[in-house]
């Protein structure tokens, strides 16, 4: 009887027990589940004390900042948050704009003594840069801008500074940097997928390839901290620096309210005074709640944060312009005067128009083709004609223009007024993008005044800002060119070229565009 009794209590004892492992398992909270860049995995010792404190789990899943992006896209998420750098890419559509947390600019590491030789101890700017990289007088590694948040960070960077954007890139500022970024990529002596591979080589290659690195602020200090480089860097501060704000975001509609719940709580952890400060001195970057001082590891001021584009297009064609990849069409728009008074100089204007459509620039642009339209004009402006000059066979176009000026006639008076304003109106079906755009504008002196320039740059000033910074090229036949057409000129931001210098025209066109870079 007492052992029926102590095998029933023994049985009474194990169901309770595995009762209570149910309601165990029922309660328990729900493991967070965060996609994160990378280089966040140096939080997890701080996501361990929050889950000690709270008994909430927190799963850190690292991925690439390309497939998290590909993830998000898919609209079918198997997580909670995502803590990455935020830019346009990042899915708005399923994330909240997040909280950042904290932040590291993509700054140029060089090694002590080339930075003091080369008077960049205190910062430099992006043409003594690109100059630099010119001459050969330093070398850098990168991870890869195609698929890397940092290397993309360095170009946009850089075409930000070339170019003295101050409300952010767009595609008419791509053609002009095109060829300094490209020249900065000659630098480059070694290329990685990530920032991770990036650092790992170069604490092996110990200075022997490069003389530096762009990365990440907050690894140009760890490197400095590990004891292991044979010559301390120089974080340069170059102007301005495209930042990266790790903002953990979750999603608009959480996988279950606990999940969104815990996510609230995470964040309000990460931005306590105390754990920001930790979290500063533990990974190096700069603290995302005001009020708190970053590590002594980050000497200097945070430098001027940049704009990233909001436009994908405007981004790829810098990073493919930096690659040597860039290729871009021209459009060009030849306004030309056959009236009645340019009977004796029709010679002069068709050699000039053959000289300048002939020009490698407009002809064969890096690969991507001329778009030349032509407008003629006597008493009023003619319909315009467009003729394409492919990169591949130019010559079947450039016979089309011939045909095009053998049916030239002078006729009427010069409606020069007219026919700008047609040329523009021409032009403004055009979407902006990133072709090179011009008008050369031949004529002789047309009998345009003082009054006639006002009228037309009045009607000027109300055109989109793209068609604004259109130029005019003035090309001369006959006498030397009046004043209202000189200024004609300087107000579009084109400069007047003369059509007795034949031999030298095209040239002169290539160096007077050259010098609007």
């Amino acid at each position: 009887m007492t052992r029926r009794r102590s095998w029933l209590a023994g049985l009474v004892a194990v169901v309770v027990l595995a009762g209570a492992v149910v309601v165990w398992e029922r309660t328990r909270p729900e493991p967070i589940r965060i996609l994160a860049v990378p280089e966040l995995g140096d939080l997890r010792p701080v996501l361990a004390e929050f889950t000690r404190e709270t008994g909430i789990p927190v799963e850190l899943v690292l991925e690439e900042h390309v497939r998290i992006a590909r993830r998000v896209a898919e609209g079918r998420p198997d997580f909670d948050a995502v803590w990455s750098h935020t830019d346009p890419e990042s899915g708005g559509h399923v994330l909240g704009s997040g909280t950042t947390v904290m932040s590291s600019p993509v700054l140029l590491g060089l090694r002590e003594p080339l930075a003091e030789s080369m008077g960049w101890r205190e910062g430099a700017n992006w043409t003594a840069v690109v100059d630099a990289a010119g001459r050969g007088e330093f070398t850098f590694g990168m991870s890869a801008p195609e698929s890397s948040f940092s290397g993309r960070a360095v170009v946009l960077a850089a075409a930000t500074g070339l170019v003295g954007a101050v409300d952010g890139l767009s595609a008419r500022d791509v053609y002009p940097v095109a060829a300094p970024l490209h020249v900065l990529s000659k630098a480059e002596a070694f290329t990685a997928p990530t920032d991770a591979g990036l650092v790992t080589w170069f604490l092996k290659d110990r200075g022997k390839t490069v003389d530096g690195l762009f990365t990440y602020e907050s690894e140009i200090a760890r490197l400095n901290d590990s004891g292991r480089l044979a010559q301390r860097l120089v974080a340069v501060r170059v102007e301005g620096a495209v930042t990266a704000r790790y903002a953990l975001r979750t999603l608009l509609k959480p996988r279950t309210a606990e999940a969104g719940e815990g996510v609230s709580r995470l964040t309000g952890r990460l931005l306590d005074r105390d754990v920001q400060q930790r979290i500063s001195e533990l990974t190096h970057r700069r603290p995302g709640a005001p009020g708190v001082t970053p590590p002594e590891t980050l000497a200097g001021p945070s430098p001027r944060p940049l704009d990233v584009p909001a436009d994908q297009y405007v981004v790829h064609r810098l990073v493919d312009a930096y690659l040597g990849r860039y290729r871009y069409d021209v459009r060009m728009l030849f306004i030309l005067n056959v009236s009645c008074s340019m009977r004796t100089h029709m010679k002069e204007l068709r050699e000039a128009v053959t000289a300048l459509a002939g020009s490698p620039t407009i002809g064969t642009p890096r690969g991507g083709d001329g778009h030349l339209i032509f407008l003629p004009f006597g008493s009023r402006p003619a319909e315009p004609r467009t003729i394409r000059l492919s990169a591949g066979d130019p010559a079947t176009g450039l016979r089309d223009v011939d045909a095009l000026l053998d049916g030239l006639a002078p006729r009427g008076n010069a409606a020069l007024h007219d026919a700008l304003v047609a040329g523009y109106r021409e032009l403004e079906r055009f979407p902006e993008d990133d072709r090179v755009v011009s008008i050369i504008l031949v004529t002789d002196d047309a009998g345009w005044r003082e009054r006639d320039l006002a009228r037309f740059l009045s009607r000027h000033a109300t055109l989109a800002p793209w068609l604004r910074a259109v130029p005019v090229y003035p090309v001369m036949v006959g006498e030397t060119g009046t004043l209202p057409l000189k200024r004609l000129a300087i107000e579009t931001g084109g400069q007047m070229l003369s059509a007795r210098r034949q031999d030298d025209l095209a040239t002169d066109f290539l160096i007077a565009r050259s010098g609007r870079r």
